[in-house]
């Protein structure tokens, strides 16, 4: 499922499960997305740890 979706959003399979990773630690620590507010909070943090981890990566 992470590789197809990976496809359809034009990124790789690996960058998807972090994604989905983080995704799912936020949702663990409370974070969620059913009102634009809490979406808008959850997915600038979501956006920004994963901005941070890829970036920090060798190779990059």
């Amino acid at each position: 499922m992470a590789a197809k979706q990976a496809a359809e959003a034009g990124h790789s399979a690996v960058e998807e499960m972090l994604l989905l990773t983080v995704h799912s630690i936020l949702h663990l620590l409370g974070y969620d997305h059913m009102e634009e507010e809490e979406r808008t909070v959850m997915f600038d943090l979501q956006r920004k740890l994963l901005l941070t981890f890829l970036a920090s990566r060798p190779g990059r």
